[in-house]
């Protein structure tokens, strides 16, 4: 199965190869662009065309005896009449009925042609941000399967016109590296007059030799190739792709994947990253949200042409040909002082429109560049004089974000404040869901922040309002974010029965997590299975630590295990140190209840290797926090075996924790330090 990678391992591939424009010269990045990332812009999926022609041939073959609306009873028909094979279902219905059924070019184009009206003219997020990648010198060559000309638009909007090889027919325009972006439609597009829609014609892509030469060029001359919106399912262009991977000395190739679960890679996605060790997947990617997480990693933010509308227009302009001819010369300036006309109006309405919105907006593009510190500076100031629940709600997702990478507890302390505002002023208005996320986002922040606390009045508050969002999820019947709330609650649940005497919020905690695992199944959501499974894990260790015997302990061990299944190292290698650090501890517990070394060394083991990864540099609480508990695996480990060489790495470990974990800012973990120090 491909590695689990991040769309951060997308952002640095692209700046490392970014190119330059001006002289000329692209980026080093293709990418493939399929169906799915039309779909917010309207363009039916493969299996929606499907159903659309289902319904027309019924009709048609049933001299209009056959008139339903539902496209599963007119699959039935057309199979109990023997127009259609048994076989087809929804998953191969698409190329059975172009190259059974409406087999000639003028048939083809005009469904290909309703299919793709809604969005003439039109471009989603996805495409004016990928136009603006090409624009900015990330990307040299997009590819499609898409008869859609949505990436056509995207680029030509920021005000280039790539070369353009509109089927398998014209890729003899296409070069590896080119001086001048490229758009590649495979199958052809909307305008070409026959499209490769048919099974056959899908199949002969692959014995289409300039198709292969094309593609293998493509591939060998990228930094990295990224594929997007594709299943990946049929024959043609993926086995090019595969020959090609097979060919060259492992490709940085990066799948990414709507679906939450890796295991939904289609076979043959699973086969073109099987060639490459520089190879992986990034789940749980919508289109739209993914491209504009790599703008915001590459410092853009949004499509410049976007910034100013105006000043874009006046700098097209300016590359109008001017003639001696007086007419033509009177319509050019005519053209010039309407954009300056047009430019003072904008000026005058930028005035005129209120502060506070420009405010808003500025921060939203600051926060979409990453640039939290000033997005943060802004709401700030104006969350109070709006006081919105939006804004507040902004305001706390900005300062969450500060939170989880400083030890500071300002910036928890005024997330928590902003969603508190958000919940008193949302209440009587939102939607259930709306309500429910809000609720979920204040409990998470206070466990954040409680955690950090040595009172556990902010981790009563947490359970309290997530309990509230739970109920508000399970109203609204979002069943996958009641789950998460859920892991979210045992999370509170669980830091608060650590501070208890007793087990009972333990042991609520268990039950909470072992809820959201029955939604969060390893087969549908496997990375959030195994999120529950280390957190199920941390709530067993606790209350092992607190009950005779070690069956809690082993129950501890085995879910820490489990999640290590997904939890890999090169696919999460955070939540991989994490569930290590974690199986360390419970294994060196285990260990002080048993004779011998083994469970001891065990422990050391896997401290030692979630080091590896927590680095002081980049995670200094986890660091410290590890650091911490292989100390108390060494001084275990040096009571049992003569000499003092454990004792002293304990020491080591123990006063470097001391390092990052200040009475100021973290109290009670530098206590708890201090004692096993002492």
């Amino acid at each position: 199965m491909a590695e689990i990678k991040q769309v951060t391992d997308v952002v640095l591939a692209l700046q490392r190869g970014r190119g330059d424009p001006k002289n000329k010269q692209w980026g080093n990045a293709v990418f493939l662009i399929g169906a799915g990332c039309s779909a917010s812009a309207g363009v039916p999926l493969a299996r929606d065309i499907a159903k659309s022609c289902v319904l027309e041939l019924a009709k048609k073959y049933s001299n209009e005896v056959i008139k339903t609306k539902s496209a599963d009873k007119g699959l039935k028909w057309l199979k109990e009449n023997n127009y259609f094979t048994a076989e087809i279902g929804w998953n191969n219905a698409y190329g059975y009925i172009f190259e059974q059924h409406f087999k000639e070019a003028p048939e083809q184009q005009r469904i290909v042609h309703n299919a793709t009206t809604k969005a003439e003219g039109k471009v989603n997020w996805a495409h004016a941000c990928l136009g603006e990648l090409v624009r900015q010198g990330f990307i040299h060559t997009v590819l499609t399967t898409n008869f859609d000309q949505l990436v056509l638009e995207g680029i030509i909007r920021t005000g280039l016109i790539p070369v353009v090889a509109d089927g398998l027919e014209s890729l003899n325009r296409i070069q590896g590296r080119p001086r001048h972006p490229q758009v590649v439609h495979i199958h052809g597009s909307r305008h070409t007059y026959r499209t490769r829609s048919s099974l056959t014609a899908v199949k002969e892509t692959a014995s289409h030799l300039p198709a292969g030469g094309a593609l293998y060029s493509l591939l060998r001359d990228s930094g990295v190739f990224v594929v997007i919106g594709y299943a990946g399912g049929e024959e043609g262009v993926m086995d090019l792709l595969t020959a090609a991977a097979r060919e060259l000395s492992d490709p940085i190739i990066y799948w990414v994947l709507h679906s939450a679960n890796h295991e939904d890679l289609s076979p043959r996605a699973q086969k073109l990253l099987g060639q490459s060790r520089n190879a992986g997947v990034i789940v749980n990617q919508d289109s739209d949200n993914f491209f504009r997480e790599l703008m915001k990693g590459v410092g853009l933010g949004k499509p410049s042409w976007m910034n100013d509308p105006v000043g874009f227009l006046q700098s097209r302009a300016e590359g109008i040909v001017r003639t001696d001819d007086k007419d033509i010369a009177s319509e050019i300036d005519l053209y010039t002082e309407d954009l300056t006309t047009l430019s003072e109006c904008q000026e005058k309405e930028s005035r005129r429109r209120d502060a506070a919105q420009q405010a808003v907006n500025k921060a939203r593009e600051l926060r979409l560049a990453g640039n939290f510190k000033a997005a943060l500076k802004i709401l700030q100031e104006w969350a109070p004089k709006l006081n919105t629940p939006e804004i507040w709600e902004h305001l706390g997702e900005v300062a969450e974000k500060m939170g989880d990478t400083s030890p500071e507890p300002k910036f928890y302390k005024w997330s928590t404040d902003a969603y508190r505002r958000a919940k008193d002023l949302s209440e009587p208005t939102l939607l259930l869901a709306d309500k429910g996320r809000i609720f979920s986002n204040l409990g998470r922040v206070l466990t954040k922040s409680g955690e950090r606390e040595e009172k556990t009045e902010e981790l009563e508050e947490a359970c309290e309002v997530l309990r509230e969002a739970a109920d508000l999820y399970q109203e609204a019947r979002s069943l996958q974010k009641w789950a998460g709330t859920l892991n979210n609650l045992g999370n509170a649940l669980q830091s608060l029965g650590e501070r208890e005497q007793g087990t009972a919020r333990l042991e609520e905690a268990v039950a909470a997590y072992r809820a959201a695992l029955k939604v969060h199944t390893r087969k549908h959501l496997p990375l959030d299975w195994a999120m529950t499974q280390n957190n199920l894990g941390t709530a067993l260790q606790t209350l092992g630590e607190r009950e005779k015997g070690t069956a809690r302990l082993e129950e501890a061990v085995a879910a820490y295990r489990a999640a290590l299944e997904v939890y890999t190292r090169d696919r999460v290698p955070l939540q991989w140190a994490t569930t290590q650090n974690n199986l360390g501890a419970a294994l060196q517990t285990l260990g002080e209840r048993e004779k011998g070394t083994a469970r001891l060394e065990e422990a050391v083991a896997a401290l030692r290797a979630a080091l590896e990864v927590y680095t002081r540099d980049r995670v200094p609480l986890q660091w410290a926090m590890t650091q911490n508990n292989l100390g108390a695996a060494f001084a275990t480990l040096g009571e049992r075996e003569k000499g003092t060489a454990r004792l002293e790495e304990a020491v080591a470990a123990l006063r470097a924790a001391l390092e990052v974990y200040t009475r100021d800012r973290v109290p009670l973990q530098w206590a708890m330090t201090q004692n096993n120090l002492g």
